[in-house]
């Protein structure tokens, strides 16, 4: 279960990404990833992980997706056992330089990721 200090954080980001001027469907999977980590649903987040990674097949230009996706793997290493936290942390690592780089989101990615 995830620390209760960050689920206070986590639900502000749900009910303050609302109103963000997002795209409701970016807003929607965002919130859906939240929602999962609050429940400890690690297996959700893997699905919704492998349904974005097909999206990106599709539009392998889009950097939201990428974020968003970088958001799924984030959230799937803090909850994982070890073998996937591995494997998920790396994903994560290898794409800590369009984390940076990234024009969308970038408050929210430093505040969640850091």
């Amino acid at each position: 279960m995830p620390k209760v200090k960050n689920a206070f954080f986590v639900l502000w980001f749900c009910m303050a990404s609302q109103y963000t001027f997002a795209d409701p469907l970016q807003t929607e999977v965002i919130q859906k990833g939240l929602a999962s980590y609050l429940e400890s649903n690690t297996n959700e987040l893997i699905e919704m992980h492998d349904a974005l990674l097909g999206l990106k097949e599709k539009d392998s230009q889009n950097e939201e997706l990428e974020l968003q996706i970088l958001f799924h793997e984030f959230l799937i290493s803090d909850l994982s056992s070890k073998k996937q936290k591995k494997k998920f942390s790396a994903m994560c690592i290898s794409k800590s330089n369009m984390a940076e780089e990234a024009n969308a989101y970038q408050a929210e990615l430093f505040a969640l990721l850091s």
